[in-house]
């Protein structure tokens, strides 16, 4: 399930990638790192899945930093904005 979620990421961000300027992809690839988030911090610590899930959401979170977005606060993404301190967001 992981592993999917992360293809498809990586299959949205590819699309990001090449036309910045449509956002849609990028929402979509936000929202698949909130899903894995949310696994993340739901799953129980001793669950092998919520490890599998945490690293997802951090590889994620390292690839829309790339692509210019960042979080200002948890669940909160927009693009990386000019003269902000660094993570604050413009809304989407």
């Amino acid at each position: 399930m992981i592993r999917l979620l992360i293809v498809a990421g990586l299959a949205l961000a590819a699309t990001g990638a090449q036309a910045r300027t449509q956002s849609l992809p990028i929402q979509e690839l936000i929202g698949v790192e909130l899903d894995v988030l949310e696994m993340c911090q739901g799953l129980p610590p001793n669950d092998p899945r919520s490890d599998d899930a945490c690293a997802a959401s951090q590889r994620l979170t390292e690839l829309l930093r790339k692509l210019g977005y960042c979080a200002d606060k948890p669940y909160h993404w927009g693009r990386c904005g000019w003269g902000k301190v660094e993570g604050a967001a413009d809304s989407l």
